[in-house]
């Protein structure tokens, strides 16, 4: 009588668990040079960002891309060498904004959202236009949560098809903002 071959010792089945175990390797650097990418930006470490530009484009497991850490934090430097790699790439977040809720905002979103004026300058070029999941733009956010600057540098960009979307925001959100009445003109100026 013979006796089957052993399924776990055969040729086949080790080449499938050799193949599994180098994907499995593959994957664990990249996780790892993610991390070590987004370790980087908390840092504010340009030269460790820099060393692991070949994983920007993807996010953490919390959501974040790198872009998007960087303007969070508000780290110029960082933006400017991950926004040509990262541009108009959606978050998966979702956070609250008054009464609005906000998901899958690009960099730009977010700098519009804290009234960062060097981030929005830094990153007008890659992601003017680009709309949240709720079909947003930037300049609508920074409507609605009353920041003049914000919306004095996105209405050039934004202000033609935007404006009234804005504007309409601006109108039921932006209630507290000392500066309503000043982005109320400006947005009114970009509507024909």
């Amino acid at each position: 009588m013979t006796t089957a071959p052993n399924p776990v010792a055969s040729p086949r089945y080790l080449d499938s668990t050799e193949q599994a175990m180098h994907l499995f390797t593959d994957l664990q650097h990249s996780v790892d040079a993610h991390h070590q990418l987004m370790q980087a930006v908390k840092r504010k470490d340009l030269q460790g960002i820099r060393a692991h530009l070949n994983q920007a484009g993807t996010l953490n497991k919390a959501g974040w891309s790198a872009l998007g850490l960087a303007t969070k934090l508000r780290y110029d430097d960082g933006v400017r060498e991950l926004a040509p790699l990262e541009k108009q790439l959606h978050m998966d977040l979702k956070f609250q904004m008054g009464s609005t809720t906000v998901t899958r905002p690009t960099a730009l979103i977010l700098a519009a959202y804290y009234n960062y004026p060097s981030i929005i300058e830094l990153l007008l070029d890659f992601e003017s236009g680009a709309m949240d999941g709720e079909g947003r733009v930037a300049l609508v956010h920074a409507s609605a949560m009353g920041h003049l600057e914000a919306v004095k540098l996105l209405a050039p960009r934004e202000g033609d098809l935007y404006a009234d979307d804005a504007l309409k925001v601006c109108c039921s959100e932006a209630k507290d903002s000392s500066y309503k009445c000043q982005i109320k003109e400006l947005l009114k100026s970009y509507i024909v």
